[in-house]
């Protein structure tokens, strides 16, 4: 195994002690008590396998899903439990019963309780690890004074809650929970104050959002032209039948346009802020998009509702925009740092969101805290290993906008610092570093882009080693981690930096390493 996954505090050995124990005690209960182990084995069963099948269990989920099986837990731990017993009456045989049961109570504890408390100890424990609020942290902070946020899901939304609740992080900030949108409870909790932060702004009223009402509406546009955003919302609303789209027997809700106007007063934007001075020559006015969907559901009638009714007075960010809450406006992002602000100004490039390196640089340097994740102390599990692989890709992104800019010394001051908080005992490189390499390179400093040239090498090539040794009929288990790691190698991106920059001697081990790797792979798949 590579040290990738050996030295990760998750990799835990129980070597089946438990399971062992548990099957020890099934057999001697069948032996001594039948009708009993039935009873269990059938709450085994039932709490376990029964509840798969019962639910017709999907195999991916967001998250573990171990508590569903609580019951079947508890009945194998009995199994296990009365494994002591069977211990205990086959150390009779040699020695005396009170010593035996000695025995067989320690080594049992010793063997499977012990073992796994020391196994699981350094991934359970939760001391200096403050991930939650500090992220949560880092996202309100990332917000304009009075802004409102749109959040996806439980992980982007409950640590933001709590930190405004309990500790009273910028509670000037409204989250906007996007899956909560088409409830008509939840919309109208959005019309209400909440501590410093005043009221969503939108138009349409409880009768128009009602549970039942808006729900699905197709997009059927009357005519080929932009038609102001805010008209088309009062549209919407209308409740008689010229509104309304004949669909088979039915009047539905419809939108009689899918090319939108929203009005920009430019110098309004400019004095409350909504665009950064350097951003000016950029401002679009008024904001011309269409929308591609065929249809659009109550929540994205909602985000229209606010865009429209806002009027560029509050700031608007996203957590982590997604194709279906953007609707068409992805060249109207900034890249501020974890979030992203929709503004009236067009990003020139093709990713979303505009970077903004003023901004972001003061968020990321100066106000951004990192949740214990930067010391090996604390264990990253899966959650938080995605937050702190968003956290050094945001910053790696800066680093390339800065190298873009010409502005050098700051580049170098954020590539440092990525390598002092993320440094490789704490998460080891992958490709995602090879753009930060390439920065190091343009920065001029050629002695930490080939010290982190070298470390992800080394560590690509013993993830190689591992994934291509693993059986062809488990080989697709792993073909993706190969896919990956075989496109630092193969795709010529760490060799084309190499050769490049004159780090000849690492160019030469991956020219060996090239075809070795090719050919396994292709033996593989064949």
């Amino acid at each position: 195994l590579p040290d990738t996954i050996t030295d990760n505090k998750g990799y835990n050995r129980y070597y089946l002690l438990p399971f062992i124990l548990g099957i020890l005690g099934a057999v001697f209960f069948y032996k001594r008590d039948r009708k009993n182990f039935w009873v269990i084995l059938s709450l085994f069963l039932l709490t376990g396998i029964a509840i798969i099948v019962y639910l017709n269990e999907v195999p991916i989920t967001p998250r573990e899903r171990d508590y569903v099986y609580a019951g079947s837990f508890y009945a194998f731990a009995i199994y296990i439990g009365i494994g002591v017993l069977a211990i205990i009456e086959l150390l009779k045989k040699i020695k005396k019963p009170l010593l035996s049961a000695a025995a067989a109570t320690t080594v049992s504890l010793i063997l499977v309780p012990g073992i796994m408390a020391i196994e699981n100890w350094d991934d359970h424990d939760r001391s200096h690890r403050t991930s939650a609020v500090d992220f949560a942290s880092n996202y309100l902070n990332t917000c304009a004074p009075n802004a409102m946020i749109f959040t996806n899901g439980d992980n982007d939304t409950f640590p933001l809650w709590y930190a405004q609740e309990v500790e009273g992080i910028r509670t000037d900030v409204r989250v906007v929970c996007l899956p909560f949108l088409p409830q008509s409870w939840y919309l109208d909790q959005l019309k209400r104050n909440n501590y410093e932060s005043a009221p969503i702004p939108f138009s349409l009223t409880h009768d128009k959002y009602e549970t039942g009402k808006r729900e699905f509406m197709p997009i059927i546009p009357r005519k080929d032209e932009y038609y102001s955003l805010k008209k088309i919302i009062e549209f919407v609303a209308l409740d008689d039948a010229d509104s309304k789209w004949q669909y088979g027997s039915e009047l539905v809700d419809y939108l009689p346009r899918n090319k939108f106007i929203v009005p920009v007063d430019s110098a309004g934007v400019i004095q409350n802020g909504i665009v950064p001075p350097e951003r000016i020559n950029d401002i679009v006015s008024p904001l011309k998009w269409t929308l591609t969907n065929q249809f659009i559901t109550k929540d994205q009638l909602i985000i229209l509702d606010i865009i429209a009714t806002n009027n560029w007075e509050r700031p608007i960010y996203y957590t982590a925009p997604a194709q279906n809450t953007m609707l068409g406006l992805s060249k109207y992002f900034q890249h501020e740092g974890l979030a992203f602000r929709l503004i009236p100004a067009e990003s020139k490039g093709s990713k979303i969101g505009e970077i903004n390196t003023r901004i972001m640089y003061d968020n990321l340097m100066n106000k951004y805290k990192f949740g214990g994740l930067t010391t090996k102390k604390v264990y990253q599990e899966e959650t938080s290993e995605r937050m702190f692989h968003n956290l050094k890709n945001t910053f790696g992104y800066l680093a390339t906008a800065l190298v873009e800019e010409g502005k050098m010394d700051s580049a170098k001051i954020v590539l440092d610092k990525i390598y002092n908080i993320f440094s490789y005992d704490i998460k080891p490189y992958d490709h995602l570093d090879l753009a930060n390499i390439k920065s190091y390179f343009q920065v001029g400093d050629s002695i930490n882009a080939m010290e982190v040239s070298e470390k992800l090498f080394e560590r690509t090539c013993r993830n190689l080693d591992y994934y291509l040794s693993v059986p062809k009929k488990h080989i697709s288990s792993v073909d993706q981690n190969i896919q990956i790691d075989l496109g630092v190698i193969l795709a010529g991106d760490l060799l084309e930096l190499s050769q490049f920059y004159n780090n000849t001697a690492l160019a030469e081990r991956i020219n060996q390493k090239i075809k070795l790797y090719y050919d396994l792979y292709v033996n593989i798949r064949s």
